[in-house]
C-alpha cells in the first residue's frame, strides 16, 4: 500500500535498499541486518506487483478527450 502511494519512488526506494544491504554486509558487518535488506531486493517484483495491485493511491487520473 506504501509503494502504490509514491509508485514513482520505486526506482530510488530500490536502489536504497541495495545500498542499505552492501553497507550492513561489506562495511558494517551486520549479517542479520544484510539479510533482511537481501529480502526486501528478492522480494522486489512481488512487492512492485501488489503496489499495482492495489492500485494508485491519491493519483490523478487523466482522460482522453
Amino acid at each position: 500500500m506504501l509503494l502504490a502511494r509514491m509508485p514513482e519512488k520505486s526506482g530510488d526506494i530500490r536502489r536504497l535498499a541495495y545500498w542499505l544491504y552492501n553497507a550492513c554486509a561489506e562495511r558494517k558487518k551486520l549479517p542479520e541486518e544484510a539479510r533482511a535488506y537481501n529480502e526486501l531486493i528478492t522480494a522486489w517484483h512481488a512487492i512492485e506487483a501488489a503496489s499495482h495491485d492495489a492500485g494508485h493511491i491519491n493519483v490523478q487520473g487523466s482522460f482522453d478527450v
